[in-house]
């Protein structure tokens, strides 16, 4: 039952990635996607939910969180002089 819920999780996350405008809103709904995923391999791979399964999914979540935010931040900062960086969000 758990698995029909991440499984339509799943696929709403990868429709507001196509109907989103921003880029932001796009990255957010990718990485709720991707980490719907691996709950549902986590799931499917662990008969119970376990300290292993809760642990594996939560270093999971941080990765991806901490993906997500290197990417962002990367988009948002271009080289400024003497090796500093700039912010410079206005893309979004």
């Amino acid at each position: 039952m758990i698995e029909h819920a991440i499984v339509s999780f799943y696929f709403m996350s990868m429709f507001s990635v196509c109907k989103s405008s921003s880029l932001v809103s796009v990255l957010i709904s990718f990485e709720l996607s991707s980490c719907s995923v691996y709950m549902l391999i986590c799931m499917l791979t662990s008969k119970t939910m376990d300290f292993f399964f809760l642990s594996t999914y939560l270093v999971t979540l941080v990765c991806e969180g901490v993906l997500g935010l290197s990417i962002l931040t990367s988009m948002c900062t271009t080289p400024g002089p003497l090796g500093s960086s700039m912010r410079g969000c206005s893309k979004f």
